[in-house]
């Protein structure tokens, strides 16, 4: 079966599409992780520059 002219560049397009969809939500997942974390190292160290031991 031949793919038709008209459908492989439009499906190149879709797939293309999905892989840029699929790195940018990475990409903010990692930043959403990053803050969150520093948001809770923030809070347990309570505003000292390191803390305290276990």
């Amino acid at each position: 079966m031949t793919i038709s002219p008209l459908i492989r560049p439009n499906r190149d397009i879709v797939q293309k599409a999905r892989l840029a969809v699929v790195q940018n939500v990475n990409s903010i997942q990692v930043v959403t992780d990053f803050e969150i974390g520093r948001r809770i190292v923030e809070h347990e160290q309570q505003g000292e520059p390191k803390a305290g031991a276990g």
